[in-house]
Protein backbone atom coordinates (compact mmCIF):
# COMPACT_ATOMS: atom_id res chain seq x y z
CA UNK A 1 0.00 0.00 0.00
CA UNK A 2 1.27 3.61 -0.92
CA UNK A 3 0.69 4.64 2.41
CA UNK A 4 1.68 8.31 1.46
CA UNK A 5 0.04 8.46 -1.50
CA UNK A 6 -3.32 7.73 0.34
CA UNK A 7 -2.16 10.60 2.89
CA UNK A 8 -1.70 13.37 -0.21
CA UNK A 9 -5.10 12.50 -1.86
CA UNK A 10 -7.33 12.17 1.13
CA UNK A 11 -6.48 13.61 3.86
CA UNK A 12 -4.00 16.26 2.68
CA UNK A 13 -1.91 16.07 6.42
CA UNK A 14 -0.34 13.12 7.53
CA UNK A 15 2.10 10.97 8.21
CA UNK A 16 3.34 7.45 7.55
CA UNK A 17 2.78 5.57 10.95
CA UNK A 18 3.85 2.78 13.17
CA UNK A 19 2.02 1.28 16.00
CA UNK A 20 1.39 4.15 18.12
CA UNK A 21 0.90 6.95 15.98
CA UNK A 22 3.41 9.85 15.42
CA UNK A 23 0.95 12.09 16.88
CA UNK A 24 2.61 10.81 20.31
CA UNK A 25 6.04 11.73 18.65
CA UNK A 26 7.83 10.88 22.53
CA UNK A 27 6.36 7.23 21.82
CA UNK A 28 6.58 6.57 18.01
CA UNK A 29 9.46 5.62 16.22
CA UNK A 30 10.03 7.13 12.97
CA UNK A 31 9.57 4.37 10.15
CA UNK A 32 13.61 4.12 9.45
CA UNK A 33 13.90 3.19 13.02
CA UNK A 34 11.87 -0.19 12.90
CA UNK A 35 14.61 -2.44 12.02
CA UNK A 36 14.23 -5.07 9.37
CA UNK A 37 10.53 -4.60 9.77
CA UNK A 38 10.45 -0.85 8.10
CA UNK A 39 10.75 -2.81 4.89
CA UNK A 40 7.08 -3.82 4.78
CA UNK A 41 6.42 0.34 5.27
CA UNK A 42 7.63 1.13 1.87
CA UNK A 43 5.64 0.48 -1.53
CA UNK A 44 6.83 -1.79 -3.40
CA UNK A 45 4.36 -3.38 -6.12
CA UNK A 46 7.30 -5.59 -7.64
CA UNK A 47 8.38 -7.23 -4.16
CA UNK A 48 4.45 -7.99 -3.39
CA UNK A 49 3.68 -11.23 -6.06
CA UNK A 50 7.31 -12.42 -4.55
CA UNK A 51 6.34 -12.38 -1.13
CA UNK A 52 2.57 -13.39 -2.16
CA UNK A 53 3.96 -16.50 -3.66
CA UNK A 54 6.79 -17.36 -0.65
CA UNK A 55 3.76 -17.01 1.81
CA UNK A 56 1.82 -19.76 -0.76
CA UNK A 57 -0.29 -17.61 -2.98
CA UNK A 58 1.77 -17.85 -6.19
CA UNK A 59 -1.20 -16.36 -8.59
CA UNK A 60 -2.25 -13.93 -6.01
CA UNK A 61 -4.89 -13.91 -3.39
CA UNK A 62 -8.29 -13.05 -3.68
CA UNK A 63 -9.94 -12.07 -0.22
CA UNK A 64 -12.56 -9.56 1.13
CA UNK A 65 -11.75 -6.26 2.59
CA UNK A 66 -14.23 -5.28 5.41
CA UNK A 67 -14.96 -1.26 6.21
CA UNK A 68 -17.68 0.55 7.03
CA UNK A 69 -19.08 4.01 5.90
CA UNK A 70 -19.33 5.31 9.68
CA UNK A 71 -16.08 6.92 9.72
CA UNK A 72 -17.00 9.15 6.78
CA UNK A 73 -16.10 10.49 3.32
CA UNK A 74 -12.42 10.52 3.58
CA UNK A 75 -12.09 7.04 5.14
CA UNK A 76 -14.25 5.45 2.69
CA UNK A 77 -11.83 6.81 0.26
CA UNK A 78 -8.51 6.05 1.74
CA UNK A 79 -10.04 2.40 1.67
CA UNK A 80 -10.90 2.80 -2.12
CA UNK A 81 -7.36 3.65 -2.84
CA UNK A 82 -6.32 1.20 -0.65
CA UNK A 83 -7.71 -1.40 -2.80
CA UNK A 84 -7.15 -0.39 -6.11
CA UNK A 85 -3.23 -0.53 -4.42
CA UNK A 86 -3.77 -3.88 -3.06
CA UNK A 87 -4.95 -5.57 -6.68
CA UNK A 88 -1.90 -3.36 -8.40
CA UNK A 89 0.07 -5.87 -5.97
CA UNK A 90 -1.54 -8.58 -6.65
CA UNK A 91 -4.27 -8.86 -3.97
CA UNK A 92 -8.09 -8.94 -5.33
CA UNK A 93 -10.06 -7.70 -2.19
CA UNK A 94 -13.93 -7.94 -2.69
CA UNK A 95 -15.00 -4.55 -0.66
CA UNK A 96 -17.44 -5.93 2.07
CA UNK A 97 -19.37 -2.47 3.36
CA UNK A 98 -21.07 -3.04 6.81
CA UNK A 99 -23.55 -0.31 8.18
CA UNK A 100 -21.22 0.84 11.08
CA UNK A 101 -23.54 -0.80 13.77
CA UNK A 102 -22.61 -4.24 12.14
CA UNK A 103 -18.99 -3.45 11.90
CA UNK A 104 -18.33 -2.61 15.58
CA UNK A 105 -19.88 -5.39 16.56
CA UNK A 106 -18.28 -7.65 14.23
CA UNK A 107 -15.15 -6.56 12.62
CA UNK A 108 -14.03 -4.53 15.12
CA UNK A 109 -14.45 -6.83 17.70
CA UNK A 110 -12.06 -9.87 14.89
CA UNK A 111 -14.75 -11.42 13.60
CA UNK A 112 -14.37 -11.57 9.88
CA UNK A 113 -13.25 -13.11 7.43
CA UNK A 114 -10.24 -11.87 5.10
CA UNK A 115 -9.13 -8.42 5.86
CA UNK A 116 -10.77 -5.40 7.69
CA UNK A 117 -10.01 -1.65 7.36
CA UNK A 118 -10.43 0.91 9.52
CA UNK A 119 -9.41 3.85 11.74
CA UNK A 120 -6.94 2.25 14.46
CA UNK A 121 -6.42 3.93 17.95
CA UNK A 122 -5.89 7.27 19.13
CA UNK A 123 -2.61 7.67 20.78
CA UNK A 124 -2.45 9.66 24.11
CA UNK A 125 -0.12 7.21 25.36
CA UNK A 126 1.40 3.86 24.54
CA UNK A 127 -0.23 1.05 26.85
CA UNK A 128 -3.75 0.87 25.74
CA UNK A 129 -2.99 1.03 22.02
CA UNK A 130 -0.09 -1.82 22.53
CA UNK A 131 -1.82 -3.76 25.21
CA UNK A 132 -5.21 -3.50 23.55
CA UNK A 133 -4.18 -4.60 20.04
CA UNK A 134 -1.75 -7.89 21.25
CA UNK A 135 -2.85 -9.46 24.12
CA UNK A 136 -4.69 -12.41 24.16
CA UNK A 137 -7.90 -12.91 24.80
CA UNK A 138 -8.55 -8.63 24.65
CA UNK A 139 -11.29 -7.52 23.21
CA UNK A 140 -9.86 -4.83 20.76
CA UNK A 141 -7.00 -7.59 19.55
CA UNK A 142 -9.12 -7.94 16.23
CA UNK A 143 -6.24 -9.71 14.64
CA UNK A 144 -6.21 -12.69 17.84
CA UNK A 145 -3.10 -12.23 18.05
CA UNK A 146 -1.31 -14.91 20.66
CA UNK A 147 2.64 -14.42 20.20
CA UNK A 148 4.56 -15.53 23.74
CA UNK A 149 7.46 -13.07 22.90
CA UNK A 150 5.04 -10.13 22.40
CA UNK A 151 3.34 -10.74 25.53
CA UNK A 152 6.37 -10.99 27.60
CA UNK A 153 7.18 -7.89 26.47
CA UNK A 154 3.90 -6.07 26.93
CA UNK A 155 3.43 -7.24 30.73
CA UNK A 156 7.45 -5.78 31.12
CA UNK A 157 7.07 -2.29 29.77
CA UNK A 158 3.91 -1.95 32.42
CA UNK A 159 6.97 -2.48 35.13
CA UNK A 160 8.85 -0.12 34.07
CA UNK A 161 8.98 3.44 35.99
CA UNK A 162 12.02 5.10 34.34
CA UNK A 163 10.25 7.03 31.44
CA UNK A 164 13.53 6.55 29.18
CA UNK A 165 13.67 2.83 29.92
CA UNK A 166 10.23 2.29 29.27
CA UNK A 167 10.59 4.74 26.18
CA UNK A 168 13.17 1.83 25.27
CA UNK A 169 10.93 -0.90 25.54
CA UNK A 170 8.01 0.39 23.91
CA UNK A 171 10.14 1.17 20.85
CA UNK A 172 11.56 -2.28 20.60
CA UNK A 173 7.96 -3.97 21.23
CA UNK A 174 7.19 -1.41 17.86
CA UNK A 175 10.51 -2.84 16.06
CA UNK A 176 9.08 -6.81 16.91
CA UNK A 177 5.78 -5.53 15.89
CA UNK A 178 6.80 -4.44 12.31
CA UNK A 179 8.69 -7.40 11.88
CA UNK A 180 5.59 -9.64 12.70
CA UNK A 181 2.97 -7.65 10.62
CA UNK A 182 0.31 -8.77 13.00
CA UNK A 183 -1.62 -5.48 11.95
CA UNK A 184 -0.61 -3.40 8.95
CA UNK A 185 -0.17 0.51 10.03
CA UNK A 186 -0.57 2.76 7.58
CA UNK A 187 -0.51 6.55 8.56
CA UNK A 188 -2.02 8.96 11.01
CA UNK A 189 -3.87 12.24 9.63
CA UNK A 190 -3.96 15.74 10.87
CA UNK A 191 -7.03 17.06 11.92
CA UNK A 192 -6.98 20.95 12.64
CA UNK A 193 -8.88 22.76 14.70
CA UNK A 194 -9.61 25.85 15.78
CA UNK A 195 -11.54 27.61 19.16
CA UNK A 196 -11.68 30.98 20.99
CA UNK A 197 -9.41 31.52 23.14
Amino acid sequence: VNRQAIIDAVFIKGEVSPAISRGAPEWSPRIDQLGPGAQYHRHDPKEAPRLLAEAGFPQGLKTQLSVTPGYGSDAMDSFQLALRQLKESGIDAELKIQEDGAYISTTFLGKYEGMAMGPFSIAWEPHSVLYGMYMPENTRNSSHVNDDRMTGMLKEQMRIKDVEARRRAIFDIQRYAAGQQYYLYLYNTGLPASWQP
